[in-house]
């Protein structure tokens, strides 16, 4: 078996001396061009769990490591998306997407590098225009542009698509997790929204609160790469995670698969 890119070991979290755990021997390991998601109620350490990976913050106990390497500060070598696009307002979207060449001293390859992922996004047809003119999943797609621009190894979600409508929210699900495989990239999910973990994860990882543990660790095994919400396949799978988060008192069985 080939090392993890991402382990995980033995993670525990509380944020002052003495408060209440928020997370507790929390392990996993994540392979390269893997896409998992960590699903969980609101309030089970989902984010905070998400930002320790990062290097956003250091845990009180365990450890995170990328490449066999200790994680202790963020790198461009992965990078979050959060639930707001945190954009410039006044820069245009091609401004907002080349800043991460222009920091990492790539200037002259980041107008070729930009105009690609705005293509790779649907947005080069608004390269020149402002931000705050875009609608909220056009901001999302620039905020994704410029996170792909740091040609990434790991891309961590932050549920970044829970503020947009339905059904622009299924567009990026889908196309993210397209433009990821394409591209080699790990992804990891942090989301509350089973369709949105069934739709874009190889596998879950199914959380309990107070304090933040893996209850479970469920794999996809009937699903395509191009999925859609109804299809029986997806559904199967939903029916699993919803059991596994303790939402049905009954697993689909590989028998109900066709009934669906």
């Amino acid at each position: 078996m080939p090392a993890p890119l991402l382990s995980v070991q033995n993670l525990g979290h509380r944020y002052r001396h003495r408060a209440e755990l928020v997370l507790r021997d929390v392990s996993f390991d994540v392979g390269a061009g893997e896409a998992v998601a960590v699903v969980g109620r609101s309030g089970c350490g989902k984010s905070t769990l998400l930002h320790l990976i990062a290097g956003l913050a250091q845990p009180t106990a365990g450890t995170v490591h990328i490449h066999g390497e200790p994680v202790r500060k963020p790198s461009a070598r992965w990078v979050v998306m959060f639930q707001q696009p945190l954009l410039y307002p006044w820069m245009t979207a091609f401004e907002n997407t080349a800043l991460g060449p222009r920091f990492a001293g790539r200037r002259r390859e980041a107008p070729k590098l930009v105009g690609d992922l705005l293509a790779l996004v649907n947005m080069a047809d608004y390269a020149g225009t402002n931000v705050q003119r875009l609608s909220g999943g056009q901001q999302q797609r620039i905020a994704l542009a410029r996170s792909l621009a740091a040609q990434p190894e790991i891309l961590m979600l932050d549920e970044p698509f829970s503020a947009l409508d339905t059904f622009t929210r299924r567009a990026l699900q889908v196309e993210v997790r397209a433009i990821a495989k394409r591209l080699g990239i790990t992804l990891l999910l942090v989301t509350h929204d089973i369709d949105e973990a069934v739709l874009m994860a190889d596998r879950a990882l199914v959380m309990d609160a107070r304090p933040g543990r893996i209850r479970a660790d469920l794999a996809f095994h009937h699903l395509p790469d191009e999925r859609a919400i109804d299809d029986p396949a997806v559904q199967f799978e939903r029916g699993r995670l919803l059991a596994a988060l303790g939402e049905t008192t009954q697993a689909p069985q590989p028998g109900d698969f066709h009934q669906i």
